[in-house]
């Protein structure tokens, strides 16, 4: 998490007084405590994603119907991760500068929700090839969804005969019966990975 590297960057180029940072920090602090955040890729065609997820090909990725899940399900907000190589400060100052020149337009607790937006949604530009989706919630905990946001199931290519049946007698229910199953394959004529339909 880049959290301290993040606040030490924003206060080395814009200063506020100890109070306001310490009041700053500790919603700060608060708010990142209670936030839920699952992640989600664009893709599930890359072997890196498969090894670092999945137990090195021996899991299974869900594909979830964007539309449905946010019609559907508990409120959340989707973000695209953003990658870049610097920490995201400078906007985050600039709408401090603006937002202060208003009579009571910048309370420690907008800086806080401000900065803390800025930290969900940035990551380092070398983990781009993840195309990450991060959905957000403003409490913690398992995400209720409808069975049909859930469009399909990929099994990776190492998974073991006995997690496949597992998981197949988990999902027998007619709630699932619209999934659609695939089998992770090696490509045959270059790098990569194929799914079969089963």
């Amino acid at each position: 998490m880049i959290f301290p590297e993040f606040l030490e960057a924003i206060w080395r180029h814009h200063s506020i007084s100890d109070t306001r940072k310490k009041i700053v920090e500790e919603r700060l602090a608060a708010k990142l405590e209670c936030a839920g955040i699952c992640s989600f890729s664009r893709t599930r065609k890359n072997q890196l994603m498969w090894s670092h997820y999945s137990d090195e090909h021996r899991g299974f990725c869900l594909g979830f119907d964007e539309q449905h899940l946010k019609a559907n399900s508990e409120r959340f907000h989707l973000e695209d991760v953003i990658y870049q190589s610097e920490l995201p400060y400078k906007n985050v100052i600039e709408r401090i500068k603006f937002f202060d020149k208003i009579p009571n337009g910048n309370s420690e607790y907008e800086i806080a929700s401000d900065i803390l937006s800025s930290i969900i949604v940035t990551k380092y530009v070398n983990w781009r090839y993840e195309k990450e989706v991060r959905l957000i919630r403003h409490e913690s905990g398992a995400l209720k969804f409808d069975p049909l946001s859930v469009r399909s199931l990929a099994l990776g290519l190492r998974m073991s005969e006995r997690d496949k049946v597992t998981l197949k007698a988990l999902l027998t229910g007619p709630e699932w019966a619209h999934l659609q199953w695939y089998q992770a394959e090696k490509a045959k004529d270059k790098f990569g990975l194929e799914f079969v339909k089963i």
